[in-house]
Parts: structure tokens; sequence; C-alpha cells
């Protein structure tokens, strides 16, 4: 699934990624943000939040272990990041929404 990307500020970009549960709409916040260059644990932070009237019926809890570290470029990240929301079974794969 290939995600809209929008670069919010220098470092850090976002795609909403719609999503239905029981005939209710919600979507999920991709944020991911560039880390400094000093550290070790990933070159780059990704966040998801579940937004809308269906964001307490998502399915997306702490287990899905968000905020996650990330090494390698900017385009491996929003790689794993489509990746992920295609397997979510309630995202809306076509077409796409306008939020």
């Amino acid at each position: 699934m290939k995600l809209l990307w929008i670069e919010k500020m220098q470092g850090v970009i976002e795609a909403k990624v719609p999503f239905v549960v029981h005939d209710l709409a919600g979507y999920y916040e991709v944020t991911i943000s560039r880390r400094p260059h000093y550290c070790d644990r990933g070159d780059w932070m990704i966040y998801v939040d579940a937004c809308g009237r269906a964001a307490a019926m998502s399915g997306f809890d702490g287990s899905d272990g968000f905020p996650r570290y990330f090494f390698g470029t900017e385009e491996e990240a929003k790689a794993q990041m489509e990746t992920w929301a295609d397997r979510r079974a309630n995202v809306v794969k076509e077409p796409v929404m306008t939020l």
C-alpha cells in the first residue's frame, strides 16, 4: 500500500491511513521523524496513533510496539510503515479516503 507522505517540517513526515471498524471511520496517524546523528538506537523514530470515531475499536494497542526506532534511509522507513499498514486487517485499501 503506497501512502501519501507529507513533510510537516524538516525531518518530520506524516501519513494518514484510513480504517473502518463496525461502519465507523478512523485513521492511523503515522509520523516518522529524524533522530539526531549521535543517537545509536536508530536513524528514525516512528510513532503511530489511532484517531477518529473508531480509534478505541481499532485493535491498535501497546503491543504494536510504538514508538519504534529504525535504522536506514527515509525511503526504507516509509516502506516498512507501508507494509505495516498493508497488513492491518481494518485498513481501507481502496479507494483512498481524503481525511
